[in-house]
Formats: structure tokens, sequence, C-alpha cells
């Protein structure tokens, strides 16, 4: 079994529960446009906002990330 179906009968049972933990299959976040920060930002992502002017990046914000298996 695998999903939802084994999930629903853990959430009932935990005894049930084979692991302890889950690996992902993906990773999981947003880009979004960050305030330009010299000492953590490479030179070459900042850029101009037309808005208001500051000095910006792109940057992903990670929410959950893929584990990679040795």
């Amino acid at each position: 079994m695998r999903g939802a179906v084994l999930h629903g009968l853990i959430h009932r049972d935990p005894s049930l529960n084979p692991l302890d933990q889950r690996v992902m299959r993906r990773s999981y976040g947003i880009d979004l446009s960050d305030v330009f920060d010299p000492t953590t930002h490479p030179d070459h992502l900042k850029f101009v906002d037309k808005i208001d002017g500051n000095l910006r990046c792109f940057v992903m914000k990670w929410y959950a990330k893929k584990v990679t298996r040795p």
C-alpha cells in the first residue's frame, strides 16, 4: 500500500506505521525578489526595481527540499 490509503490507515492505528520518516519526491518553494544584500547575494543577480527604485535580486524561498539518498 502507498499514498493516501496507507496514510489513512496509519492515522487510525499508529502501531501500523513501519516508517518514521518520508522521502520527498520534489522540492517546494517560490521565486521572489528580495532586497539586494551584497554580503549574501552575487552581483550578477542584482537589478533596480521599477516600482520603488531599490536594488533587488531574485532568490528562491524553499519551504521543503528534496533529500537525495547517498
